[in-house]
């Protein structure tokens, strides 16, 4: 009894020595650490009095001397002391726990210093009180049972039918320190993403900052620019002409998507993936949840942050093309007033109003600047409530993605097929009405007005951009946009397995305008290839290991330099429109041949993936045998209706806007199924032209909700003859083209008919001429003219 009751004391003055020095460390970290140890100290001085109470009890009982007083007290060691001991060193553990959940919030701006202190303090106290507590446990649980009614040996006799407990609770003393410092690893871990969520927030707002500066850069053009033109536009319109037109040419157009997507990728691939993070404790036991933290953040900001960002770049790109076309419409205005003045005419443009686009521009500028604010003020607003580590410790899911309630993955109770009777009746009366007035109406169309008709249904709403923007975005865009394709997927899985045993690794993907392709091969490059891959673009810069090549349209110098410095990285090279690489000095069909030569030479080690139209890959095979050349070739045209179905769903609920129908009411289930069915026929299960059908046909009502307004009634008639057949298959299998090189493709019958043809095309919007000259079949058109296409034998629309 003695020996216990000194072996009891002696660890009295390290437990109270380690509580003090634990709680000295002013610093955070210093604290942490000195908790860990404490607990591994706490741990190995309470088991060393288990162990000796076993030795001296096995001891007493060998050797037939056991009586109860004497071994009374090793028995509640084992049976009382040892529980009390394990729930101090669970207290300790805990307040590690509770302590490093005060880091992370502090580390969030959620709690103070003053906090934690105050939690420092309180901890500390209920320590002592436990500690306190502990010592004279074991006395007055000895007293207790010495003077019960049933007496010592009583006790001793019940607990002798039951097996000590003190192998279990020993191997509890042992883990709890070992959870303690699990904790701690796990806790810097943490501390390491609340700084890597620190930078994305900031590579956020940097971003934005840049567009706010883009635009301040241009506003200040136009404001010097106007000074030049009032300065020397009465003498020297010429000079002003010539100025204009190289102030333009100095307005670039900036990438914002592929720098943000880029510098985005680089962040998130360092953040932690699948982990199990302790979030609180229930009884003794740590409860965590299982999070992905890499997984979580990228869905998060591709459904709540980048939808708002791609509205921040569009009214950047509209500063930008503003200012442009501003400047295009002066200095033509110059060049007439510079000619007229050669002539001695007097010119019917008054030199005080020539800057009059300029002014108009900046009154709007002050328009997008308001909408940009407003949207940085949303963008800030999400990052600071929802994108934080500490949030982990809510309830709540961690980094919730918002969707529309009542379609929320349409789960909904879908049995709302009845219609009421009166609105029925009410229709069939007015279509009945109608019909003969339509009729003849339609008859006195002219092909010209039914095609402008057609392409103004197909135009988005220029009060809905925040709702169109999402939908009409093309390429990658974040995997929370992502469904289906699995097939497709697996067979490129499959693909890229039998690359690396050393089959030809060179995929063709081909499809209709819009199918896909570019989205797919994206998604394979950022899956598969994740460090490892090169996109290929005409008039590009390849960054090899810090070695750059600026490529124009010669692909077979582009893929020697690849070739040259990947000799041991295996990458993935990702050529997406094959189409585009052509030039009036490089030939399509001098690049294909390149491609299949280095296909033939180095696919074993670099993996090709090649998108191109269902026509082309139709053409090259006539002549190239593509099937020869890839080792398979996966067609992108349709997906289901269910899949087009939820790639609407998932966009529609990104915007967070509320779908309503005629009468103002959200819509149903069922409703939507509808919607959708229409677009999926209409489209053919191509699911870009689906989605941009969609967004044609959505209309803003107010800024929280949106009626969608499908008609199937205007369709592309048919106004091919054979010159416009002729010269739109050769714009559609070029993908985008100008004058120059119609005029070396035609020769001289391009002067003599196909610039009239080219003209009228334009005006009546089937071919859309862009800012930077190129010519490119009008988007809402490119599929049905593509129909019509094959319908007249000239390309494979189809595959």
């Amino acid at each position: 009894m003695q020996q216990l009751k000194t072996q009891l004391s002696s660890i009295d003055a390290p437990i109270e020595q380690t509580i003090e020095r634990t709680w000295s460390h002013s610093e955070w970290s210093k604290y942490s650490e000195a908790l860990v140890e404490g607990s591994v100290l706490l741990s190995k001085k309470m088991i060393e009095i288990g162990d000796f109470s076993l030795e001296q009890l096995n001891t007493a009982i060998e050797n037939n001397m056991e009586d109860a007083d004497s071994s009374l007290p090793f028995y509640v060691i084992h049976f009382l002391w040892a529980d009390r001991a394990k729930q101090f060193l669970v207290l300790w553990r805990d307040i590690f726990f509770e302590q490093q959940k005060a880091q992370i919030l502090f580390a969030d701006g959620v709690v103070t210093e003053s906090d934690m202190m105050r939690l420092k303090m309180q901890s500390k106290e209920a320590v002592l009180k436990a500690f306190e507590a502990l010592k004279a446990y074991f006395d007055e649980q000895v007293k207790r049972i010495q003077l019960s009614k049933r007496g010592s040996r009583k006790q001793i006799d019940q607990w002798k039918l039951q097996a000590n407990p003190w192998q279990a609770y020993r191997e509890q003393l042992v883990q709890i320190p070992q959870q303690t410092k699990l904790l701690w690893l796990k806790g810097e871990k943490l501390e390491e993403t609340v700084e890597q969520f620190a930078e994305i927030r900031d590579f956020v707002h940097q971003t934005i900052a840049l567009c706010e500066k883009e635009i301040e850069e241009i506003k200040s053009t136009a404001k010097e620019t106007i000074g030049f033109i009032s300065e020397h536009i009465s003498d020297k319109a010429g000079k002003v002409a010539v100025h204009l037109e190289d102030i333009e040419g100095g307005i670039r157009t900036l990438n914002h998507t592929k720098a943000f997507t880029t510098g985005l990728e680089a962040k998130l691939e360092s953040l932690v993936g699948k982990t199990q993070v302790h979030v609180y404790t229930n009884e003794g036991l740590l409860q965590y949840k299982e999070i992905n933290f890499q997984k979580s953040v990228r869905q998060w900001l591709d459904s709540e942050v980048l939808p708002l960002l791609y509205e921040v770049w569009e009214l950047t790109e509209s500063v930008t093309n503003g200012i442009k076309m501003s400047l295009l419409n002066i200095r033509n205005r110059a060049i007439l007033l510079a000619n007229e003045s050669k002539e001695g005419k007097v010119s019917e443009v008054k030199k005080e109003e020539i800057s009059q686009p300029l002014h108009a521009f900046l009154k709007k500028t002050t328009t997008w600047e308001q909408e940009l604010f407003e949207l940085d003020a949303l963008i800030k607003e999400r990052l600071k409530q929802t994108f934080r580590v500490s949030n982990v410790y809510k309830n709540d899911d961690f980094l919730p993605i918002a969707l529309q309630s009542t379609i929320n993955q349409l789960k909904i109770n879908q049995n709302e097929w009845l219609i009421k009777a009166q609105h029925w009746w009410k229709q069939q009366l007015g279509t009945v009405r109608q019909l003969k007035t339509s009729i003849e109406g339609e008859k006195r169309l002219s092909t010209s007005e039914k095609i402008v008709r057609y392409v103004q249904s197909r135009t988005p709403d220029s009060a809905n951009n925040q709702y169109s923007s999402i939908f009409l975005t093309k390429g990658y865009i974040g995997e929370s946009f992502w469904v289906g394709r699995k097939t497709e997927l697996q067979h490129i899985e499959s693909l890229i397995e039998q690359w690396k045993l050393g089959f030809r690794g060179a995929v063709i993907l081909s499809g209709q305008r819009f199918s896909g392709k570019s989205l797919f091969g994206e998604l394979v490059a950022n899956q598969y290839f994740p460090e490892n891959n090169i996109r290929l673009l005409p008039n590009s810069v390849i960054n090899i290991k810090g070695r750059k090549l600026s490529v124009g349209y010669d692909l077979g110098e582009a893929l020697e330099f690849i070739k040259n410095y990947t000799l041991n990285d295996f990458p993935l090279i990702w050529l997406d429109d094959l189409e585009l690489w052509a030039s009036p000095t490089i030939s399509l069909s001098q690049n294909v041949r390149e491609l299949q030569n280095y296909i033939d030479s180095y696919s074993g080690r670099i993996f090709f993936v090649v998108s191109m139209s269902n026509w082309l890959k139709a053409h090259l095979d006539k002549i190239y045998s593509l099937n020869k050349v890839f080792q398979a070739s996966i067609n992108l045209d349709k997906m289901s209706l269910e899949e087009v179905r939820q790639a609407i769903l998932i966009r529609h609920g990104a915007t967070h806007k509320v779908l309503v129908d005629k009468e103002g009411k959200e819509v149903t289930p069922q409703q939507f199924k509808k919607m959708t069915n229409n677009i999926y026929k209409d489209s053919e299960g191509n699911v870009g032209d689906a989605l941009n059908q969609w967004s044609y046909s959505t209309r803003k009502l107010d800024g929280e909700r949106v009626r969608q307004e499908y008609s199937t009634s205007y369709s592309l008639p048919n106004f091919l003859n054979p010159d416009t057949t002729i010269l739109l298959a050769a714009i559609m299998i070029e993908k985008r083209t100008n004058e120059y090189r119609l005029r070396k493709l035609f020769g001289a019958p391009f002067k003599e008919k196909y610039v009239s043809i080219l003209q009228r095309l334009i005006s009546i919007g089937i071919l859309i001429r862009h800012l930077d000259g190129w010519l490119e079949i009008n988007e809402a058109s490119a599929n049905d003219i593509g129909r019509l296409l094959e319908e007249k034998g000239h390309l494979k629309f189809y595959d």
